[in-house]
Parts: structure tokens; sequence; C-alpha cells
């Protein structure tokens, strides 16, 4: 006799951390603070919706910090490179068909 069950499992997507710094200067007339909190904001948004093997490229999300408020003129990383610091570094932070990105820490000085 032939058997026509199967086991099938689903797993969920392994997590890939994101641990970005970055930092923003603001221009005289807004709330630094408020305008900072944006681009946090901004940031996890963007980051936590990134697919299941999408790349997070440091190109994009710079996009999202100067997108996130009028008041953003200028965006460096903490270690000097312009940019934003992704991982302790500046390369894109790619994932597997079987993992998905997502954010561990944002921070915005």
């Amino acid at each position: 006799m032939l058997s026509l069950c199967r086991s099938i499992g689903v797993f969920g997507p392994a997590l890939l951390d994101a641990l970005v710094v970055t930092m923003c200067a603001i221009v005289a007339g807004y709330d630094a603070t408020a305008a900072k909190a944006l681009v946090v904001t901004a940031l996890k948004n963007y980051i936590n919706a990134i697919g299941l093997g999408q790349t997070l490229t440091n190109s994009r999300w710079a996009h999202v910090v100067y997108d996130a408020s009028p008041g953003v003129t200028s965006v460096t990383s903490a270690i000097g490179v312009t940019g934003v610091a992704l991982n302790c570094g500046t390369a894109d932070l790619a994932a597997t068909v079987q993992q998905a990105i997502k954010r561990s820490s944002v921070s915005v000085a």
C-alpha cells in the first residue's frame, strides 16, 4: 500500500541583527532632539520592513535618514566615513534567502 502522507516542516527565518550608528547635523531652527527621534523611527521602520533575503544597503538607508526630517543637513558615520556605520563597518548587510534583517540597535547622535 502506498502512503500519501508526508511530513513538512515550516521554519521561521534566521534573524540577522543590524546595528546602526550614524551622526546627523541638524540645521539651525529645527529641534535637534525631535529631528533625531524622527530619524531613529524612520530607520527602525525601514529596517524592520526589509523582506526575507533582501540586502540592507548603506546608500539606501542614508536616504531614509535624509527623508526622515527636512532638518537633516548631513549624515556621517561614527567611524569617520561619510554615510553611516552598519554593524561597525560601511559594507552593505546581505541576507541569505533563509535570513531576515531586523534592527537590534539604532543610534543617532
